[in-house]
């Protein structure tokens, strides 16, 4: 009877041991851009994010800064594009797919940026960490000067 219990007592402590849950944690990089004509790349403006291995949630505003005189009556779509930096040794590489907004028409007007990068895999090596940065563009200059900002959100388990 002894040993029954001492092997009931042992198996009931595994599976304690396996019910554990296995905690997340959040890494969390913040953005900021300003264009005031066509094109911003956050590496040339020294805006690299360091986040680690993990699933990465893109999201933040837009918002329509000031306007020019003889802007256009609408705004054109902004692409946002997410890179990895390789710092010199390989080409950069595109992280997922781009996505792309349409700013506000009026000055103080914003718009919400929102996008699930999914499972980033810095180097796709045993590397724990990736330097990133983001390009941001629009097609022609329209008139419309813009700020960004957010974050860059790594969830990943130690």
């Amino acid at each position: 009877m002894k040993k029954f219990i001492a092997m009931l007592s042992f198996f009931s402590l595994i599976m304690a041991i396996t019910a554990i849950p296995v905690l997340a944690v959040t890494d969390t990089q913040y953005w900021g851009f300003e264009m005031n004509n066509r094109y911003v790349n956050g590496k040339d403006n020294g805006n690299v994010h360091s986040l680690h291995d993990g699933s990465v949630v893109f999201s933040g505003t837009v918002t329509t800064s000031s306007k020019d005189a003889g802007a256009n009556s609408t705004t054109n779509p902004i692409t946002f594009w997410l890179w990895e930096d390789d710092n010199g040794w390989n080409p950069n590489e595109l992280v997922g797919s781009s996505f792309s907004v349409t700013p506000s028409t009026t000055v103080g007007g914003y718009v919400s940026v929102y996008k699930n990068f999914g499972a980033l895999d810095a180097d796709g090596s045993s590397d724990v960490t990736g330097e990133y940065f983001i390009e941001v563009g629009k097609n022609n200059d329209d008139g419309y000067n813009l700020s960004g900002s957010g974050t860059m959100v790594s969830t990943f388990t130690p």
